[in-house]
């Protein structure tokens, strides 16, 4: 969840838009494959167009982490059995292994972003509002100053052992990198829509950009 409002919008426009994206990919995905993967997007960019908001938990984290954990073991067949397919968005004419077990570790830092939210949850330390004020919930912005004058802004995840702290730096990384290497691509993709592509390579790049880099930046607003 996002305490300020203006971001937490902000954040949900971005991640609708892209699974507006992806779900017309969806509907002009030729083979089954890519449409499966396109219909996966919707499902996760969805589930975090609405992350932000504290209604989000109505849906017990663990329904999400079995959904994401299934999408995980389905790229991870594709990547072992079908190297070159299509999985869209974002493989346009780059489709290949490498590309396939990406989707895989999406779908997997899916799963921990939601163990994440249940872990700062369970933590129960402070959180502060939009207007300053602290207030008992699962994901908070700061702890009491020791002599009880105020809030000190303290990262919610400092309050997470090393080794969550950790995982969660490694998997924004890689999707900053994935992020980096998706708009590298733009420079050699093709213009316009080749025959069997759901959308134009520029489209599936800047796409696979877009849903990496929110990704990247989701782990430190949302917690």
């Amino acid at each position: 969840m996002i305490a300020d409002e203006g971001l937490a919008w902000v954040f949900s426009a971005w991640f609708s838009a892209l699974a507006i994206a992806s779900a017309i990919g969806a509907i002009r995905a030729q083979n089954a494959a890519d449409r499966v993967s396109y219909a996966a997007h919707v499902v996760m960019l969805a589930v975090m167009a609405i992350m932000p908001w504290h209604w989000f938990m109505v849906v017990p984290g663990v329904v999400w982490i079995v959904v994401f954990c299934v999408a995980a073991a389905g790229y991870a067949v594709l990547a072992l059995g079908r190297p070159g397919v299509v999985v869209g968005p974002g493989a346009g004419h780059h489709a290949s292994r490498l590309v396939a077990w990406y989707h895989v570790a999406m779908m997997l830092g899916m799963v921990w972003m939601i163990a994440l939210m249940e872990l700062l949850e369970a933590a129960g330390t402070q959180v502060v509002t939009p207007l300053g004020a602290g207030a008992s919930a699962g994901h908070d912005h700061g702890v009491r100053a020791p002599d009880g004058s105020g809030t000190l802004e303290v990262p919610p995840l400092w309050h997470l052992p090393l080794w969550a702290i950790g995982l969660t730096y490694l998997v924004a990384a890689m999707f900053a990198i994935a992020a980096i290497w998706f708009l590298a691509q733009l420079h050699s993709a093709p213009r316009g829509t080749r025959r069997g592509e759901a959308l134009p390579a520029r489209v599936e790049l800047v796409v696979g950009a877009a849903i990496a880099a929110g990704m990247a930046v989701s782990y430190f607003v949302m917690s």
